[in-house]
Order: C-alpha cells, then sequence, then structure tokens
C-alpha cells in the first residue's frame, strides 16, 4: 500500500510540475484568438451541446456575430437544435478541395455554424497535420466574430486535445453525478499531461443541479482535486438549474433560449455572457447592433430560489 501511495503522490507531483512549467514556459499559442471558447465534457450526457448552442444562441440575440464549430465529429447535432441542415462537415469541405467557407451555415441572425461531419469513419482517420488544417480553417472562418465556439466531442481524444490547446480558454460542463465530477477530472489530467492548456483558464459550469448547494459542492470536489493532484486552479462559473424546458427543447429538438427564454436555464446562460463580456472573452456589440431583450416575468431566479436539497443518501460522493 505504501509503495502504492508513493507512486500516486510521484505522478501527482509530476502533473503538478508540468502545469507550472507550461505557465512559466509560454503564452498562450491562441490560434483562434482571444475570443474562442471550447466547450468540453469528460462524459457524454451531461448537455454539452445543448449549452454551446445556448451560448452562441444568446450571444447573437445580443448582437454579437458568433462562429459555433461543431467538433463533435461523426456525432454531431448542434444543426438539430438550431433547425438547419447539417450538409457537408468542415473535415469533409476540406478533403474535397473546397474553401471552408463552404461549411458555414447561416443559422441566425448574426450566427453563423460550421457544422459537424455526419460520418465516423470520414473523422476517424484524421491525422494530426489534418486536424492541424482544420483549426486553421476555423481561425480563418473566425476571424471577424465577436465570440468563436467550439462544441468539442465528448471524452480525452486527440481532436479534443488539438482543440483545447487553439482555443484561448476552456469551459469544462459537468453535472453533480459522481461519474460526471470523475470524468471531468480525467480530461482535465489529460489535458495536463499533453501541456494542452498552459496558462489558460479553465472555467467549470455545472448543469442539471437541484440547488445551488448542490452545484457548489459538486464543484467543489473537482476544484479540490484539479489544485492537489495537477497544481491547477478551476473557475468556478456558474451552475444551471435543472430545468424541464431544457428537455422539451431536445425533444422538439430547438433551442431553449427561443423556446424559454425566461427559464432558469436561459437565465442562467445570459449570466455566464456578461462575465465574458465583462471580463473581455466576448465583445461587445457595436453601436446599432444591440438587441432589446424579451420583459420576463420577475420570478425568482436559481441564485435565490429555495430547491430541495439532494438528501445525504444520494448526495455525491
Amino acid at each position: 500500500m505504501r509503495g502504492g501511495a508513493r507512486g500516486v503522490s510521484g505522478q501527482a507531483a509530476r502533473l503538478r510540475e508540468l502545469a507550472a512549467s507550461g505557465r512559466a514556459g509560454r503564452e498562450p499559442t491562441s490560434w483562434l484568438g482571444p475570443r474562442s471558447i471550447a466547450v468540453a465534457s469528460g462524459k457524454g450526457g451531461v448537455g454539452k451541446t445543448s449549452l454551446a448552442v445556448a451560448l452562441a444562441v444568446g450571444a447573437a440575440q445580443q448582437g454579437l456575430e458568433v462562429l459555433l464549430v461543431d467538433l463533435d465529429l461523426g456525432l454531431a447535432n448542434a444543426h438539430l437544435l438550431l433547425g438547419v441542415s447539417g450538409g457537408p462537415g468542415l473535415c469533409e469541405t476540406l478533403r474535397a478541395g473546397a474553401p471552408p467557407t463552404d461549411a458555414l451555415r447561416r443559422a441566425r441572425a448574426g450566427l453563423r455554424l460550421v457544422a459537424g461531419a455526419r460520418s465516423p469513419e470520414a473523422t476517424a482517420r484524421m491525422s494530426g497535420p489534418e486536424r492541424r488544417t482544420l483549426l486553421q480553417a476555423i481561425a480563418t472562418l473566425g476571424r471577424r466574430a465577436d465570440l468563436v465556439l467550439l462544441d468539442l466531442p465528448a471524452g480525452m481524444g486527440a481532436t479534443v486535445v488539438d482543440a483545447a490547446r487553439a482555443a484561448h480558454r476552456l469551459l469544462l460542463v459537468t453535472t453533480p453525478e459522481p461519474a460526471a465530477i470523475a470524468d471531468g477530472y480525467g480530461l482535465l489530467k489529460r489535458l495536463t499531461q499533453a501541456d494542452a492548456l498552459g496558462p489558460r483558464g479553465v472555467e467549470l459550469w455545472v448543469n442539471a443541479a437541484r440547488s445551488r448547494g448542490e452545484a457548489r459542492r459538486a464543484a467543489g470536489r473537482l476544484r479540490t482535486a484539479s489544485r492537489r493532484f495537477l497544481g491547477r486552479d478551476v473557475g468556478i462559473l456558474d451552475a444551471v438549474p435543472e430545468d424541464p424546458a431544457v428537455r422539451e427543447a431536445a425533444r422538439t429538438p430547438c433551442c431553449f433560449m427561443e423556446s424559454a427564454p425566461c427559464s432558469g436555464a436561459a437565465r442562467a446562460v445570459r449570466r455566464v455572457l456578461g462575465v465574458w463580456r465583462r471580463s473581455g472573452a466576448a465583445r461587445s456589440a457595436s453601436p446599432g447592433r444591440e438587441k432589446e431583450s424579451a420583459p420576463c416575468t420577475p420570478i425568482p431566479d436559481f441564485a435565490s430560489r429555495r430547491l430541495p436539497l439532494p438528501s445525504s443518501s444520494s448526495a455525491p460522493r
């Protein structure tokens, strides 16, 4: 047991050294620019794509020019939530020798979508140089955007590592479920080992939380593990309440920012967009492009609403 403990301790020390050397040794390259954000998750089913689409739609509603890139290659579905044709993905477009703009879809006023590939076989054979070419094409497409959002595949594959390295910051989506938290930590560990984060910020977004308390406990566990074993701090961005409007939108399918703009989930998305705009992560809309938001009935927000806390038997451990 002692040998095993020393092995774990040594591994944690090495990961902390990697994180520290990355922070001290270089500035972030951010191929995709300072307003590029990669949305990732350690496992599927946590609502990553739904939230990425909601952020894109919400930002466009506020007058920003947004580029949403569906990098969930082979399992792309962002176009379904936006109600647009998937068409050939960027990978397929580039392989056909066509210009990257052929992969663009105008989803809404102010929102352009780069749809993901439709065939898993086409992307399973992507080489490192092909992934680099893909990201360089995204950088070109997003040059004039106020915000570039990358919806990454779930898990820890090569596309996730390369895209996290290229984006300016990482938004990690999880739920309070123990498996989601464990897989979220696993993704952070993988990216640290690959030196794919460097000094960039990592922000945690807890989705489908039954209360603020449940979200805080879930985020605290992942943050503590990251600090202790990886030497990396994780910012806690916000929590999205468990919301029937989100489930209903997924069944339709559509984006809950449009079908339920006054829902708790939509309010949470607007809070995050406000934080990003104040911090410079997303450019503010130019004069004349701002849009008025539809008034919402003044109901208690998730931040103050009293929701039932999970019982001790069901709380994440």
